[in-house]
């Protein structure tokens, strides 16, 4: 079929094609209205070397030290991903156990650099955001204090964690009606072509 033709199959099924675009806006206008409200907050985490003896390159003191802080990051990470550790954490929430299977939908994380991470809650109230993001930061404060002790029993790495407020996602309306526009012009002129072959 050449543009032409497509065109003019098109023009002469612009009110199936319109009809579409217009119910598809509507109805995900409707659930984006009316979806719950989700609310946010970061945690920005800081992994540091403490209490470190001179090493006997000391010129290399800092790359070594970011070298372990890199490691205790990925461990950071390996925590996060651990049933044990969630575990944990929904328990001093107060969440039952099959919530247990949502722990991804609370938390997300990403390395922003050998030493930094970003760690991400969602909720669905300001409060649980809040309890949340509390309960994770003790966690991880605690497990990094104990992960590598001197021989003087001193903790070698602290997490630095700053809690950001927590603010409620809103709804970008805007992208939201392209995006349904978009999704209903793709599906308005399936459904145009499918009613005239099926007519012819």
């Amino acid at each position: 079929m050449d543009l032409k033709r497509f065109l003019q199959i098109l023009w002469r099924e612009k009110s199936i094609v319109a009809g579409v675009i217009v119910l598809v806006m509507v109805i995900t206008l409707f659930f984006g209205l009316f979806q719950p409200p989700v609310y946010r907050t970061y945690l920005d985490v800081e992994v540091k070397r403490v209490n470190q003896p001179p090493a006997q390159d000391y010129q290399y003191d800092e790359y070594y030290a970011i070298q372990a802080a890199n490691l205790v990051t990925d461990t950071i990470q390996s925590w996060l991903r651990s049933k044990n550790f969630s575990r944990q954490v929904f328990i001093e929430a107060g969440f039952s156990e099959n919530q247990y299977g949502e722990w991804n939908n609370f938390l997300t994380s990403r390395k922003l650099s050998s030493q930094n991470l970003e760690l991400k809650i969602t909720a669905d109230n300001k409060k649980t955001a809040l309890q949340l993001a509390k309960i994770i930061k003790a966690a991880i404060e605690s497990r990094v204090a104990r992960l590598n002790l001197n021989p003087e029993g001193q903790s070698a790495f602290i997490a630095d964690i700053q809690v950001g407020s927590v603010e409620q996602e809103m709804v970008n309306f805007l992208l939201l009606l392209l995006a349904s526009a978009g999704g209903g012009l793709l599906l308005g002129i399936f459904l145009a072509l499918v009613l005239f072959y099926w007519e012819k």
